[in-house]
């Protein structure tokens, strides 16, 4: 049992003909002090009857005047001790507020009578006392009225309507006050049942609860029916759709009836509260009451008719008008109409809210407010339409009601007038209302002072305002938060939460605290402390969930989960994150199922807070069903009210807009923006203040949309619309949207650099000029903000040549997030500071500073390998992209080992994880002729060609392209392993390389990936050739053929290159292998592509194929088709097939002669000799001598050794010999050595060959004998 804390007295006073009524009570006290007492709370009861047995000990007198509620009971008699017991309680009310004084009359059944004193008695209360008297019928009516009374006392219902957010509907506590509930028509405290309402005439005749009751009912027969079928035949779908729909209709009914339950207990607990507190009733307000009790609902509604209300407000003004004497009674009866069209307002919440319903309690609470505005009757009215109109966002119109309110408020502070319990909450209430509504409208300097005046006002109040003080206190803290005062807030939620701890049960007000708290440290940059505090406000809820299951705790504890979420995505946790944002969506979605229209609003924020996370996680796909289901809740209630939700739905508008540029559904997101962009821009022209900052957001992503789609001119349309818009905010409000405006600059900037980078650096001098007037201002996260510039500014820098003050610039901003990482080592520093540390690498290993991009890309790998440990791609995209530089930069540098491990580990990554998706296209340095080729330039822009968009893909997608890069890397780890000289590891990175593009290709059969197998297939053959693996060097080749064939088929220009190349290295195989056959045909083939790529054969070509400088158009297609034709024929030669391979030659002397090859046509010449049937025909010497000639005009240019000719002219002696074999003499002769020796003389010969003027006779036996041990491979290679 708990200390206690309150002590609450009640007297009870009654007849001896009640005695029974009277036990009953007593028993009803009991049982509620065995609940209480857990809660502190003890009733003490003095019980007396004026005709009975008392104790002769006791002061009665005292007792009565000491008490906090005092219950008479009447029945049919009564004398002047019991008359006189009611005037003491009445006159210490009147004296001191208490005690609350309740007067209940039994009714008297039929045939009988009261006594006559008793008669005059309650008529003296209507009349002269003006003390409005109940009657019951049966006690439960009684312990309904004592119940509500005393739990008012007990502070069972202290804390505001609203702890935690605007909850629409008139009761607040979702079916409960404090601790009561109502469950099949029993009234519970804390889980106990105390009262039978079905007992209760008000009850019964309740046509709401009646109505919902009725149909529920009628209903449960066919719900029944189609359970028992459903249990019946449970694998029977239509039957289990049947239940489906019963059951729901069935859960629609009830909610029916416990809405209707609801707002039974709401007006009860008003009219209780008009009863007990000695306001003051009219008659029709007196019998209108009565009837309630009565059950007499609609009677009760017809009493207070409008027309009847409005005639006796027409007669009190006309006589206001005309009687000035009778002013103060005529404004009694204004006041009486204005509380009477109050008490209907209450009334017609009994019934369900439809359109009608609503704009008649519109109508009443108007009507009210205007009639006590005209003729100063007062503030209440005008605070509750003020009210009315605040909880359904009607801002505009409600703010001159609730501060007349207030201004009426101040005038009676100020003249001393006694504020009652009703009023002083009324007037706190205005003004919480009227704070908040300012500081919506970025009105801060005045929320300020409306949230302080209450602070002020409720601390006047003293002790027993604590819990409302406290509520004060964080509603300033809140407006502070909004200005930025971040440590003035946190000091005024310190205060607020001194003044809850001592207060009885303060689980809800301190919750509420650490929610603000968390907010707060979360807008001030300081993550990790917010989510402790939201942690904090999460578990102090759960734990009065757990004492207590109801509605609005449920609720409280979905907004709290939210705030826990919001604060782990700024922490980047975001599977912590979803886990709150679930179980929020989980509670508020069951509380929507439960209560139609009443949580649609925070239901639908909740599942946007999972849209956001899943999109930051690049969950797109499950971002998209998230964001579409709050979509669609939030465009229905913008159709019903575009004025309150007009912003939510423009929010949802405006990232399901975004998602889908991250997805690459352009079109979607255009749409989408668009109409965002449509709605917010007459809000923005109408109030910058509230609208602006939203409208340069929704600006700016649809610029990025427009970036995408290559409208760059809309794109810079936009986006600086946006800046224009921030600028503007700027100037309105210095200091408060400096952080907004630096990013808006940077869009801008980062956009125009795309074009012209000289263009943007104005604007990033512009942003860096904002950024550090905020840091130097203290601002928080100015810090980070003028890093970011910095670190963008220095990119910019670097792309219009000015190196050395990129590098300074980049050095400013890494020192800078460094600073930021270790004075608060939070994940968003330690982000900024790592891809910077990244880019430093970059711009240091351009500069040739390889040994400081080293040390920076090393640091860069330490701190994303620790951020990518939680699983977020984000990080490991990061991650992955650095290791590349740093992989490359080994490379670059000829350090295989290291570049092969690098690559090797970005690979395994990449196949790791499937959802990775860039749009960056990397540059590949070219390799010499002869490596394996690498990937290329063209390679990197076809890398993950089905991207569907800048910001990123769907899951499939992400697939595709994490697979296409794990591809990339195994291609480039292999042909650094190849550098290295191991074999056996670049063939397994080249062979995994192209099963990866084969499954790309099975996934989506595009043309690049068909590209890079052949590729690969093309490095696996020349690496196998160059090992000795011939027969897999000539499969390779000859799949890669295959694939190059299929391409060149469909896109000629494109790839014939990469088939002849690969034809070549194919037919080079062959021949060492000796397939004389196989070579021809793969040299043939290869020289018709280069033979088509060079244009030969076309008049073009063979007129004129050098421009003025004398290089040739297609000179290396022309040069590899001639060598292909001479290799054609050399093989040809070797098959026996003279004849093909004389024409073979020929043509790769034509090739020779136009490209002016002089050395490969002499060898092209000599090699045709051959090729004759007849080697000694005069076309074989002539050949022969042309070869020859062409050889002493190279010596004659330098271009040929000394040496290297007199072996040719040996080698061309020999072969006369060879042609003249059956007549050395005759061949000798016909070969004209002497001829040839002229020729030399001719050509300036130098006298070192005039021993080359040999006469046949003279060297014949030594040329036979050279002759003779010739070989018959004669021909050059």
């Amino acid at each position: 049992m708990a200390d206690v804390k309150t002590t609450i007295s009640v007297f009870l006073g009654s007849s001896h003909e009640l005695e029974p009524d009277q036990r009953i009570l007593c028993d009803f006290v009991a049982e509620l002090n065995r609940i209480m007492l857990d809660r502190g709370v003890f009733f003490r009861l003095v019980s007396w009857q004026w005709d009975g047995r008392n104790d002769p000990l006791k002061d009665y007198d005292a007792a009565v005047r000491g008490s906090s509620l005092a219950l008479f009971l009447y029945f049919m008699t009564s004398d002047d001790a019991m008359e006189e017991r009611f005037r003491q309680a009445l006159e210490a009310f009147r004296a001191n507020g208490a005690p609350q004084i309740v007067t209940w009359f039994k009714v008297v059944p039929q045939g009988g009578s009261i006594s006559c004193e008793l008669e005059r008695f309650r008529n003296q209360l209507d009349t002269e006392l003006h003390h409005f008297y109940n009657t019951y019928e049966t006690l439960d009516t009684v312990k309904l009225g004592v119940l509500l009374q005393i739990a008012r006392d007990a502070e069972l219902d202290s804390a505001p309507d609203e702890m935690m957010g605007k909850v629409a509907g008139s009761f607040a506590t979702g079916g409960t006050a404090g601790g009561l509930s109502v469950r099949d028509d029993t009234m519970y405290l804390d889980g106990r049942a105390l009262v039978n309402l079905a007992d209760v005439p008000a009850y019964r005749g309740w046509r709401a609860i009646a109505d919902a009751r009725a149909a529920l009912d009628a209903f449960e027969p066919q719900y029944q029916a189609a359970k028992a079928r459903q249990l019946e035949a449970p694998d029977n779908d239509e039957a289990a759709r049947a239940y489906g729909d019963a059951a729901a209709r069935r859960a629609q009914l009830t909610q029916a009836l416990e809405q209707a339950q609801r707002q039974f207990l709401s007006f009860m607990r008003t009219m209780t509260r008009d009863t007990a507190t000695g306001a003051r009733l009219t008659a029709r307000q007196r019998q209108a009451y009565r009837l309630v009790e009565a059950g007499k609902i609609d009677e009760a509604i017809a009493l207070l008719d409008e027309a009847e209300i409005r005639a006796d407000r027409a007669r009190a003004e006309q006589d206001l008008a005309v009687v000035d004497a009778e002013r103060d009674r005529v404004l009694e009866r204004l006041r009486a109409t204005v509380a009477e069209q109050l008490q209907l307002a209450d009334l017609l919440a009994a019934h369900i809210e439809d359109t009608a319903t609503v704009e008649r309690i519109e109508t009443a609470l108007a009507e009210a407010a205007a009639c006590e505005a005209a003729h100063e009757l007062g503030f209440t009215a005008q605070a509750e339409f003020g009210s009315f109109l605040f909880w359904h966002n009607r801002y505009n119109e409600a703010r001159p009601y609730l501060e007349a309110a207030e201004r009426v408020c101040d005038e009676w502070e100020h003249a001393g007038v006694t504020f009652s319990d009703e009023q002083f909450t009324a007037r706190i209430n205005t003004l919480k209302a009227l704070g908040t509504l300012l500081s919506d409208e970025c009105a801060w300097d005045d929320a300020l002072a409306v949230s302080e005046h209450a602070v002020e006002v409720a601390r006047r109040a003293g002790a027993p305002w604590r819990a409302l003080l406290a509520w004060c206190l964080r509603t300033k803290a809140v407006v502070l938060s909004d200005m930025h005062r971040f440590e003035d807030a946190l000091a005024t939620l310190d205060e607020a939460e001194a003044v809850v701890s001592p207060l009885p049960h303060p689980e809800r007000l301190e919750a509420s605290v650490q929610l603000s708290r968390g907010v707060v440290l979360r807008q001030s940059w300081r993550p990790r402390e917010a989510l402790c505090a939201h942690k904090r406000a999460v578990d102090l809820i759960r734990v009065m969930l757990a004492a207590r299951d109801s509605d609005d705790n449920r609720f409280n504890l979905a907004i709290a989960l939210g705030n826990a979420g919001t604060a782990c995505t700024s922490l980047n946790q975001h599977d912590a994150a979803q886990s709150y944002f679930r179980e929020a969506a989980e509670l508020l979605r069951d509380l929507a199922a439960r209560d139609p229209g009443r949580y649609d609003v925070d239901f639908a924020r909740s599942l946007a807070e999972l849209g956001d996370n899943a999109s930051t996680f690049r969950r797109y796909e499950e971002s998209e069903a998230w964001y579409l289901q709050a979509l669609a809740i939030r465009r229905r209630l913008f159709e019903q009210n575009p004025a309150a939700f007009g912003e939510d739905y423009a929010i949802t508008l405006n990232n399901l807009g975004s998602l889908y540029w991250k997805m690459g559904r352009l079109a979607d997101g255009e749409r989408l923006l668009r109409e965002c962009v449509t709605l917010r821009r007459p809000w923005a022209r109408e109030n910058l203040a509230v609208f602006g900052e939203m409208f340069s957001s929704s600006l700016a992503q649809l610029s990025n949309v427009y970036r995408e789609l290559g409208q760059n001119a809309l794109a810079e349309q936009y986006i600086r619309e946006g800046v224009s818009v921030m600028r503007a905010l700027a100037r309105l409000q210095p200091g408060m949207h400096d952080h907004r405006l630096v990013y808006r600059l940077l869009d801008l900037a980062l956009l125009l650099g795309q074009t012209d980078a000289n263009e943007a650096l104005p604007v990033y001098e512009e942003a860096r000029a904002v950024a550090q007037a905020a840091q130097d201002a203290g601002k928080a996260g100015a810090a980070g903000d003028a890093a970011d510039v910095l670190h963008n500014e220095a990119l910019c820098l670097d792309k219009v040549g000015q190196h050395e003050r990129a590098i300074a610039m980049l050095e400013d901003a890494r020192a800078r997030y460094r600073a930021l990482h270790e004075a608060q080592p939070d994940v968003v520093y330690r982000e900024d500071y790592a891809r910077c540390l990244g880019n430093t690498g970059a711009l240091y290993n351009r500069a040739g500073q390889t040994a400081r991009a080293e040390t920076a890309y090393s640091e860069a790998m330490g701190i994303l390998w620790e951020l990518a440990a939680d699983g977020n791609p984000y990080y490991r995209d990061w991650l992955v992209r650095t290791l590349r530089s740093w992989a490359d930069l080994a490379r670059h540098e000829e350090r295989w080992a290291d570049a092969a491990a690098r690559y090797d580990e970005a690979a395994v990554l990449y196949e790791r994880t499937a959802g990775w998706g860039y749009t960056d296209v990397e540059d590949a340095t070219s390799i010499h002729s002869g490596d394996a080729d690498a990937p290329s330039r063209a390679d990197a822009a076809t890398e993950g060609v089905a991207s569907t968009g800048a910001g990123g893909t769907d899951d499939a997608q992400r697939d595709l392209d994490a697979l296409s890069r794990a591809a990339r890397m195994r291609w480039w780890q292999a042909w650094v392993l190849d550098k290295q000289g191991r074999f056996d590891e670049g063939l397994s990175a080249y062979e995994r390389a192209v099963e990866q593009y084969r499954t790309l290709y099975e996934m989506q059969p595009d043309e690049a990936y068909r590209k890079n197998i052949a590729e690969c297939l093309d490095n696996i053959g020349l690496l196998c050739d160059r090992a000795g693996k011939t027969a897999r060097a000539e499969a390779a080749y000859g799949e890669a053929v295959t694939v190059f064939r299929k391409l060149a088929a469909n896109d000629e220009s494109g790839y014939q290159d990469r088939l002849a190349r690969t034809l070549r290295r194919w037919a080079d195989v062959a021949r060492r292998g000796e397939h004389w056959a196989d070579a021809a045909g793969r040299y043939g083939e290869a020289a018709e592509l280069y033979e088509r790529a060079a244009g030969w054969g076309s008049d073009a070509a063979t007129a004129d194929v050098g421009d003025e400088e004398g290089e040739l158009h297609d000179h290396d297609a022309l040069s590899q088709a001639a060598r292909m034709r001479w290799w054609q024929a050399w093989v040809l030669d070797k098959q026996g097939r003279l004849d093909e391979a004389l024409s073979t030659y020929k043509r790769a002397v034509e090739l020779y002669r136009v490209l002016g090859d002089k050395k490969s046509l002499a060898s092209c010449y000599y090699n045709a000799s051959f090729a004759f049937r007849d080697p000694s025909c005069d076309e074989a010497l002539t050949l022969l001598e042309n070869a020859l000639v062409l050889r002493l005009e190279l010596y004659r240019d330098g271009k040929m050794k000394g040496e290297e000719l007199r072996k040719v002219i040996e080698r061309l002696q020999r072969q006369a010999l060879r042609h003249g074999a059956t007549d050395p003499a005759g061949a000798i002769a016909s070969m004209n050595i002497a001829t040839m020796s002229a020729k030399l003389v001719a050509l300036r010969a130098p006298d070192a060959f005039a021993d080359l003027e040999l006469s046949a006779q003279a060297d014949l036996d030594d040329l036979r004998q050279r002759a003779g041990a010739a070989t018959s491979d004669t021909t050059e290679a």
